[in-house]
């Protein structure tokens, strides 16, 4: 899984990337298929960028082996979830 501080993105990409090979885009970069640019994961953040989906998946999968998640809890899911459910109570008090 992910190791160092530093992540990758490539130009046109919106998301960064672990050092981790089950990540297809890391894994392209790695076989000098794709370029990137190192950085640290802060800076990624600042500009806006977000983990990929991949990396992410990883990741949970990762903490919750190391029983910091537990099992079936997906970190992105609140993304999709959140402004449903904003949507639902709104719907509730106008109705």
């Amino acid at each position: 899984m992910h190791k160092g501080e530093f992540v990758y993105i490539t130009k046109t990409g919106r998301f960064y990337h672990y050092t981790d090979d089950d990540c297809p885009i890391y894994s392209s970069i790695k076989k000098g298929k794709k370029q990137a640019k190192r950085i640290t994961e802060t800076e990624a953040k600042a500009k806006g960028l977000t983990l990929c989906r991949h990396c992410k998946k990883e990741y949970a999968e990762d903490m919750r082996e190391r029983g910091r998640l537990p099992n079936g809890q997906n970190i992105g899911c609140l993304v999709f979830i959140a402004p449903i459910v904003a949507a639902i109570e709104i719907l509730h008090i106008i109705f």
